[in-house]
């Protein structure tokens, strides 16, 4: 066993990419997904006015804020379209694909982690930042076998790829959920089909029936005949966070839900959750313990980013977050959430933000009064039964993603360092 330095792996890449009339497309820090192969969030450069990196082919981003919470990601072929990151990323670059993937598993074991923390400077956690020639000046163990040390990033690996399987298909699931809510409820396909006496596209005649023949208009647009434009406050209530000093956090208590557990795809990160005390998680509930169903909004920094409270969790809420919840669950659980990460509602949400020196925010009392189609409860339900197993189905991937990683990560240490010798039959 040696000791090597981070800069002997892999090297800091700066090339620039500068703002141009030709669109890219852009991550960010919070685009890294909580397991990291997949498929990041990204958005368009065209709003983009300042230099960013340019990622010119196989890569690993780590991001210089909030060591205490590491996102890296690994590049080993860049997704279609996707070939610009912020500056709060550092961009690093291996001479071959094993020497990649070995800079990838140190950046990521706890002990490195450390490091990185104790050297990170700022005010506070989400402030604290590490500068890029520290990361590469940080001495890892190293294994000088090259079959022993090939063998363990191979088996990490494998737990990789099946993280990155279970993204990709939750990605698909969710791209499904939201092109059928915006097919039924936005632009409203069925009833225009029926209208002109065509079956609608890829539903049966029994569902088919529930939706009207035409389109009406109304104060707020067209709608389907019978139906309304509503708001939310129609279809869930709304309850504000409790506005008091942050509690402190231990090691063993009850779940408190901040910023940080709430993802851009509705599925909660449950497993960040801080933890508080059975005194204090009295106090943050006193409005509401949130549960299954239930929906909590962020309202400032990643204005209304939304998760869904999954079967078995129950939890406080925290601070510039709102809790959205279902007047008839087992209506309207699928359509809130679905509505609520879908394209129209970022667009009602945006209309209703409030613009600070600092950070944008979402008002609480707009929130009740964000519009929404309100269709037939015959319908509500229909959607509920063709859509709801594919919210579970990604609830239930993430699950699995989170015992995967947890798995991952305990042995990472022990592997990378050699300490802990894998079977032949794992590496087969």
């Amino acid at each position: 066993m040696a000791k090597v330095r981070l800069a002997e792996l892999v090297k800091i890449d700066k090339t620039v990419w500068s703002p141009t009339v030709e669109e890219s497309t852009f991550v960010n820090h919070y685009s890294i997904p909580n397991f990291d192969l997949g498929a990041p969030r990204s958005e368009a450069t065209s709003s983009i006015k300042s230099n960013k990196f340019l990622l010119t082919g196989p890569c690993i981003l780590m991001s210089k804020l909030n060591p205490i919470q590491p996102r890296v990601w690994l590049i080993e072929e860049l997704p279609p379209g996707i070939n610009v990151c912020s500056t709060e990323f550092v961009v690093l670059k291996a001479t071959d694909r094993a020497r990649a993937r070995d800079a990838y598993f140190q950046l990521k074991s706890p002990a490195v982690a450390s490091r990185l923390v104790e050297l990170a400077t700022g005010t506070s956690n989400s402030h604290q930042r590490v500068r890029p020639s520290e990361i590469l000046a940080v001495e890892v163990e190293w294994l000088e076998d090259v079959k022993p040390r090939k063998s363990a990033s191979d088996f990490l690996w494998s737990l990789e790829r099946k993280i990155n399987l279970n993204n990709a298909i939750a990605m698909k699931l969710e791209a499904i959920a939201q092109t059928v809510f915006k097919s039924w409820f936005v632009d409203f396909d069925p009833v225009h089909a029926k209208a002109r006496g065509e079956q609608p596209v890829g539903m049966n005649a029994e569902t088919a029936a529930l939706f009207p023949e035409s389109i009406e208009d109304s104060e707020r647009g067209l709608i389907p005949t019978g139906w309304a434009w509503g708001v939310l406050s129609q279809l869930a209530e709304v309850i504000d966070c409790l506005h008091s000093k942050k509690p402190n956090f231990v090691k063993d208590g009850y779940p408190y839900l901040q910023l940080n557990t709430v993802s851009d795809n509705g599925i909660l990160h449950f497993d960040k959750a801080a933890m508080i005390s059975e005194v204090d998680y009295k106090k943050w509930t006193s409005r509401i313990e949130v549960s299954e169903g239930d929906c909590v909004i962020t309202n400032v920094g990643r204005v209304g980013a939304v998760s869904q409270i999954p079967r078995g969790i129950r939890a406080a809420i925290g601070r510039n977050m709102t809790a959205v919840r279902p007047i008839e669950p087992h209506e309207t659980k699928t359509f809130l959430i679905s509505l609520l990460t879908s394209q129209f509602m970022k667009s009602e949400i945006s209309l209703n933000t409030d613009s600070g020196t600092i950070l944008d925010a979402l008002n609480v009392r707009s929130i009740p009064n964000l519009r929404s189609p309100i269709p037939s409860a015959d319908v509500l339900l229909a959607f509920e039964a063709m859509v709801g197993p594919f919210w579970a189905k990604m609830n239930n991937l993430y699950r699995e993603n989170v015992t995967l990683g947890n798995i991952r990560d305990a042995l990472l240490p022990r592997i990378v360092s050699g300490e802990l010798e894998l079977p032949e039959e794992l590496l087969s």
